[in-house]
Formats: C-alpha cells, structure tokens, sequence
C-alpha cells in the first residue's frame, strides 16, 4: 500500500482476475491436453496470419476485401501485369510496399473546394464580351455584301520563359503535308513537353503511368499521350476513361508501355524547343525524334 501511494496509484489495483482465470482453465482442462490445447491454438494463428499475407498480395492487385490506404496508391498493380511478373519481381514489390511510409500530405485527399470564393458565379462569361478593336482587322473584307464573315482563329503564347506575348500565325503546308506523306506515323502519338510548360503540362502531374514512380528533378522533359486511365469513383468502383498520360522520358519505360514504339512516334512542339537549351534541337533530331519547325525557322 505504501509503494502505491508514493507511485500516485489510486485505488486497489491486483491481478486476481487473471490470475483466476488461468487456475480456472487448468482446472477444466487436464493436464494431459494442455500439449493439444496450445498446438490447436498455435496452428490456429498460424492459419490467421498466412490469411492475412494472401490478403496483403490480394488488396496489392485490387482483389479479396481489403484497399489499400491513401498513401499507398502508388503500388497498385493490375492483375494482369501482376501475372506476368517473376515470383522474384514480386517479392520485391511486396518488400517495397511493407517497407514503405507515406508522407503526411499523401495520406489524405485536400478538398476540391479549398481556397475557392463562396460567391457565385457571373453571368457575363469572357468570350461573350466584345472582340478588342486591335484585332478587327483579321476579318477579310473580300464580300462586303456577304452577310456572313468568315473569323480567322487567333492563337496567342508565350515564347519561352519570357513575359512577352505574340500571334501565332496559323500555316496549312505543314498539316496539309503530314496528311499527303505515306510514312506518317499511324500508331500512338507521343508529344516531348517540358516540365515547366504549364499548358502542355499541368502542375498536378506528379508521377509516370507506367512504372508509377514519381517525377523528380532531373526529369525535365516527359512524354504526353493519350491513353486509357483508372479512377476510382464515390463508391469504391473502378471507372476506366480516356485521357491526358504521361510518362518517364526513358526507353524501359516507353518501350514496356508500347512494344511497338519508336523514338519517330515522338514528336516535339516549337513550344518545348524554346524552353531547352542551345543545342537541344540537334540532339532530338540526331536520336530520330520529329521536331516541328518554329515560326522562326519558316
């Protein structure tokens, strides 16, 4: 009692009911099927944890009952590539997904909503206000007694890294001379973009389809697709779609994603040449990939 009140322990605190319960099940077991007893038992969790191993390697594919967690979604593997792998491959898979610890920014989903205004929207939307006067111009005046004008589209960009805008004027040969040529590349199309070119690559992309590993620093250039994507809906179904991918400017990759592809297929925007350094344009051209001439060069 002593020893309890200089430890702060209140009240009387004693083992008897465990104690109790162990002279109760030696009681009712004899002592000839205590052995028995405790290899039942020990076969019994041997049976629970193989369970939940094939549970573990089942929830890696999408299978059997369980997900997994945010954080982890990187390691999906779709069943049919999980088929084809080496049982080598995926013991390493799996040792890389029991070894690993999520951030804590991965392990939840921020809200669609943060940082939007409660207000709501205009009526009034941008492309229904007035044309500026500096481009009324580009409406040819050919028929002035047509009552319907042909609009000739405007493009504008950025030319590299540079706050200056220009008009990009549009040219029919090149189009026109893609569908005339008979050694057009007829498979999937693969565009080379640069990491800091947002409109050819938003910021949310974060990582490779193929191989599912995230983009680092070095990855400056990746190659756009367009392909079949997964997501998973509201209520835990697998929903496929067609859209935007992208993956590691790397020939493991490209090549494990598309048996057929050829570094042809690549083709490079004028877009992505102002935003590499001198010389790049000759280093594309020398590994076969299609670089489009700029405005410049015409």
């Amino acid at each position: 009692m002593s020893a309890r009140k200089r430890l702060g322990i209140e009240g009387r605190f004693y083992t008897n009911g465990l104690e109790l319960k162990h002279k109760l099940q030696k009681k009712r077991l004899r002592e000839g099927e205590i052995p028995n007893e405790v290899a039942r038992v020990s076969e019994e969790l041997q049976k629970w944890s193989e369970e939940f191993y094939i549970e573990e390697a089942r929830a890696i594919r999408g299978l059997g009952k369980y997900r997994l967690a945010p954080g982890y979604d990187h390691f999906h593997v779709d069943p049919i590539k999980w088929n084809r792998w080496s049982p080598e491959r995926q013991c390493q898979h799996i040792k890389s997904f029991r070894e690993f610890v999520p951030k804590s920014y991965d392990s939840y989903k921020k809200p669609s909503s943060a940082g939007h205004k409660t207000s709501s929207k205009s009526n009034k939307r941008r492309a229904e206000l007035p044309e500026p006067e500096i481009f009324a111009d580009r409406i040819p005046d050919v028929n002035p007694q047509a009552k319907e004008t042909g609009v000739a589209p405007l493009r504008l960009s950025k030319v590299g890294r540079s706050s200056e805008w220009q008009v990009n004027q549009p040219s029919c040969s090149s189009t026109q001379g893609d569908i005339l040529n008979p050694d057009r590349i007829t498979g999937k199309q693969y565009d080379l973009v640069h990491k800091d070119d947002t409109k050819l690559c938003p910021k949310s992309v974060s990582r490779c389809e193929q191989c599912r590993v995230a983009f680092n620093t070095s990855d400056k250039v990746i190659i756009k697709s367009v392909g079949v994507r997964e997501r998973t809906d509201k209520s835990g179904k697998i929903v496929k779609y067609t859209g935007n991918i992208y993956l590691h400017y790397l020939t493991n990759c490209l090549k494990e994603y598309d048996q057929n592809f050829a570094f042809n297929a690549i083709n490079v925007p004028p877009r992505t040449i102002n935003f590499l350094p001198k010389g790049s344009r000759e280093t594309l051209v020398a590994k076969g990939l299609r670089v489009e001439p700029s405005e410049a060069d015409k």
